[in-house]
């Protein structure tokens, strides 16, 4: 894995120096809405005060979440861009016609058919339609490499982006430096691991500039029950005395049985629940920027 991504371990200025409480364990909750327009996740916060990220996709449920969202101060729209096979004006065509995007991702044709769009302008178009860009989240499942990377700094030095939270689990496609189709090899990372072995965040190794990147990368925990947080939480190793962790939760789940009977609601009130035991504080991803680095 050394070979594709160099995990810079190293805080951001100034996380230490204001994160010294020890056994001190930050959640940051996000939700992809992706197609939905479940309001549950939305609800349960608002009633008990939990602020979360709402990442959010350019596409025809843009303007309810937006009409939901708007000026609740704990709640971060934050911009959900697609790393799919999308061109950017085929992504911008269906957008002005107000209809979704529809991507053909047949398995044998997905190296061959990939193609990643410009991201900083994709990030610029958010920003006009009304979604702010201080921290990007991956949709689907595929990181380009290193073109994902390049692009998210670039983004970073244009002054679109802090922080981002692309590099969960994903089919990493291998390519060239700046390379923006094809693919010479694909394989899943981490291999049968819903989420990261690493719960602070850090930054990457620019290919392109041979150096750090200047935005933070955010580690996402996808789906996790509640009893694999209170484990994760509760664990203790020397010189680690602070957890964070990205968890996502999509509002599509929240009432179905895709994870478990009762709906992913459950999870969310008991991770809530867990809070006064495992000292758990909770931020939007935007909010634990102003509050923490």
């Amino acid at each position: 894995m050394s070979k594709v991504l160099i995990w810079i371990m190293r805080h951001a200025p100034g996380v230490v120096s204001k994160t010294e409480r020890s056994s001190r364990n930050i959640i940051i909750l996000r939700h992809d809405v992706d197609n939905s327009r479940d309001t549950t996740f939305l609800n349960f916060e608002r009633e008990h005060r939990v602020p979360a990220t709402w990442a959010l996709l350019l596409d025809r449920n843009l303007r309810f979440w937006l009409r939901n969202l708007k000026g609740d101060n704990d709640r971060e729209i934050a911009y959900h861009y697609p790393s799919n096979r999308v061109s950017l004006d085929h992504y911008l065509a269906r957008m002005a016609r107000r209809v979704p995007i529809s991507v053909d991702l047949h398995e044998e044709n997905r190296s061959r058919q990939f193609r990643f769009p410009n991201l900083p302008l994709m990030a610029r178009t958010a920003r006009r339609l009304g979604v702010p860009t201080r921290t990007l989240h991956r949709h689907y499942s595929f990181v380009r490499y290193p073109i994902l990377i390049e692009q998210l700094d670039d983004c970073s030095r244009r002054g679109l982006i802090e922080a981002s939270a692309s590099l969960f689990q994903a089919t990493v496609l291998w390519g060239r430096s700046r390379s923006a189709n094809g693919a010479s090899h694909g394989y899943t990372h981490p291999e049968g691991i819903p989420g990261s072995s690493m719960w602070w965040p850090f930054r990457c190794h620019n290919p392109a500039m041979n150096e750090s990147t200047s935005y933070l990368e955010f580690p996402v925990f996808q789906e996790p029950t509640a009893d694999v947080l209170w484990k994760l939480f509760s664990s203790r190793t020397p010189m680690v005395s602070q957890r964070l962790v990205v968890v996502s939760l999509h509002p599509a789940h929240a009432n179905s049985a895709t994870f478990r009977h009762e709906g992913q609601i459950e999870t969310l009130r008991e991770i809530f629940a867990m809070r006064e035991d495992l000292n758990l504080e909770f931020y939007s991803l935007g909010g634990f920027l102003v509050v923490c680095v």
